[in-house]
């Protein structure tokens, strides 16, 4: 008998401590997982009105002029750093067009404007308009060293249903030896009218737009894609 009350004496004890932790922790404050913090432009170039950033790092390329199609280079060949931003917007692709094309013909303070889709009348900026894709390039009127904004605004289902099989050509591209890239390099450029280096140049109109339709996914949102980079 004496051993049973013990037991129970011990059962008793037990419940009565797990009840009191249990009140413990029920009475401590909870606590919430930290808010991430939202993505803010790293640049002083202004983006369209109402803008979501997506996605901002940094930048690097080695720019040879003679050999690459990007609007960086105008401080000549060498490697230029800077961001990358992508953002996405509710406006409609038209809206954007327009807002680029102010752009051009009213350069933010500090900027003027070097070529792009506003305003050129020139091959690229035809070609891409077939593919709903508009860029403007811009580059600093006084700073030394100089540097130079790309901006890429476009709707990516537009873009998408108009490139069809040549993204998939980019990506086929990529994989195969420098020996056997040729035909599809011409196959690239008689469906599109361009080559498929600039398609991976990173700071071309072209590539900066494959580039971000990798990241967008699924995603049917405007988007635009902005890179700063000065040379180092």
């Amino acid at each position: 008998m004496k051993v049973a009350r013990i037991a129970s004496s011990l059962a008793l004890a037990m419940v009565l401590a797990g009840c009191n932790g249990q009140s413990q922790q029920s009475s401590s404050p909870a606590t919430s997982a930290p808010s991430p913090t939202a993505l803010t432009n790293p640049t002083d170039f202004p983006l369209a009105a109402g803008s979501t950033i997506l996605d901002v790092k940094p930048f690097s390329q080695v720019i040879a002029i003679k050999t690459s199609s990007s609007m960086l280079g105008q401080e000549g060949s060498g490697t230029y750093v800077g961001y990358e931003v992508l953002a996405g917007s509710t406006q409609s692709a038209s809206a954007l067009r327009a807002w680029l094309a102010d752009l051009g013909q009213h350069p933010p303070t500090g900027y003027e404007y070097q070529t792009g889709s506003a305003t050129s009348s020139g091959d690229v900026a035809k070609t891409l308009d077939l593919y709903g894709i508009a860029y403007a390039a811009f580059r600093t009127q006084k700073k030394t060293p100089g540097h130079g904004v790309i901006v890429v605004a476009m709707d990516p289902k537009q873009v998408k249903e108009k490139l069809g099989i040549a993204l998939d050509l980019v990506e086929r591209y990529r994989s195969l030896p420098s020996a056997v890239r040729d035909p599809i390099d011409q196959q690239f450029k008689g469906r599109t009218g361009f080559t498929i280096s600039q398609a991976t140049d990173p700071s071309s109109p072209l590539g900066m737009t494959i580039a971000a339709l990798r990241q967008l996914q699924n995603s049917d949102a405007r988007a635009i894609v902005m890179i700063d980079g000065t040379k180092q």
